[in-house]
């Protein structure tokens, strides 16, 4: 029988027990959303898409494919539509999958492993289209791009370069260069989409060098945002940037909830690695936002934020003398798993990741960047994310 979260309450909680359990022969990190569609369950992990009985925890079909190892290894997930699953690659793939028989229907590439490109997180399928974009942010000269695929073939229909190529977003890079190229605003976690509007919300990554503020002055847009774009066309509607000059590693990353306040207030919750979660208004305006025609533009604004994790010395400089300590770490705050919104009471859940960091900067006079190497400006590359404390440090919170 079919159980909802009405059905289970104080009372009936201690009654809960396993049904039956599922292992996969995968040893890698379990960081894949499950997806439920006509008793099947549907998840990743890393280059295998299992599809299994709810019931009995029955294997229905296992697809693997072959992809070269990264430091992660990990997949967040598939999207479900028209019985098909899609997910992305650690070679810069994304693969349509019969939902029934585990074939592959298409395999089309958009990003590039060469450069330090993966497509890790789970994509988002509306009508005919599907919304996927590429990670490796962290990565010398690698920008997040935003593609709507079509659903059918895989063919690109749009394409939205988080860190445009010209006009007044390119000018927020003052320092740009070709050895010190826009880096940065990619995509890892999944976006959002009010039906209603056609409007695609997507979160993105923290610009590069992470630590070296001192080499990319300005708002270096439009990374660490909130974007609204036209899902049919790509065309920006609005953004706001919940977290500037950041020098921390702290992406707006985390999947954004579309919420609607017991008052009626249109929100969008955006949770992120500085360990703050942003209640964002939604809302038409009457000037053009960024780059978007007057007719088209969307009013973000951040109404309100919360801490949700430790913030120790975020406004401490970094130096190249000596190593300096911030919570949360560049491994903290809110990462993949994004606010979840209680309708009833108007509650707002927020898991996060109590972790710090310690950084020392390597000297800007020596430092240099590379295709495919990390671009934080950590002075020892062993640790390009920083030393981080060790496990018995580890906290966890939900707010």
């Amino acid at each position: 029988n079919e159980v909802t979260c009405v059905d289970i309450d104080e009372a009936k909680v201690a009654r809960l027990k396993q049904t039956c359990a599922f292992k996969t022969t995968d040893t890698v990190s379990f960081q894949s959303g499950i997806v439920a569609v006509g008793g099947i369950l549907y998840f990743t992990a890393f280059n295998t898409t299992y599809a299994i009985d709810a019931a009995t925890c029955r294997q229905k079909w296992k697809f693997t494919r072959p992809e070269p190892r990264n430091p992660l290894n990990v997949n967040r997930g598939v999207a479900y539509s028209g019985g098909v699953v899609y997910r992305g690659t650690a070679d810069g793939h994304v693969l349509a999958i019969d939902a029934a028989t585990g074939q592959l229907r298409w395999d089309v590439t958009i990003a590039d492993p060469g450069k330090g490109e993966t497509v890790p997180m789970a994509p988002l399928a509306w009508n005919d289209l599907l919304f996927v974009g590429n990670a490796g942010g962290d990565v010398f000269g690698v920008t997040g791009r935003i593609y709507a695929l079509d659903a059918a073939s895989g063919r690109t229909v749009w394409q939205f370069n988080v860190v445009p190529d010209s006009g007044p977003a390119r000018a927020t890079w003052p320092k740009a260069s070709p050895e010190n190229p826009p880096t940065g605003g990619a995509t890892w976690t999944s976006y959002a989409l009010d039906e209603v509007t056609g409007t695609l919300y997507v979160t993105t990554g923290n610009p590069a060098p992470d630590f070296v503020i001192e080499l990319r002055p300005g708002e270096n847009l439009y990374t660490n945002s909130v974007l609204a774009l036209d899902a049919r066309t790509g065309q920006l509607q609005g953004y706001v940037q919940p977290i500037r000059g950041d020098f921390h590693d702290w992406d707006v990353s985390a999947g954004p909830a579309l919420i609607t306040t017991k008052g009626g207030m249109p929100l969008l919750i955006a949770a992120a690695k500085n360990g703050m979660v942003y209640g964002i208004e939604r809302g038409r305006a009457s000037r053009p936002t960024g780059d978007a025609p007057a007719s088209d533009a969307l009013a973000l604004g951040v109404r309100y934020s919360t801490a949700t994790t430790t913030r120790e010395n975020v406004n401490a400089a970094l130096s190249s003398e000596r190593f300096t300590r911030f919570c949360p770490g560049s491994q903290g705050g809110v990462e993949w798993n994004g606010p979840a919104y209680h309708r009833a009471s108007g509650t707002i859940f927020v898991n996060s990741i109590d972790w710090c960091t310690s950084v020392k900067l390597q000297r800007l006079d020596t430092l240099r960047g590379g295709p495919g190497k990390p671009w934080t400006g950590m002075d020892d590359e062993r640790m390009a994310f920083g030393k981080m404390d060790p496990p018995s440090m580890w906290k966890g919170w939900v707010t």
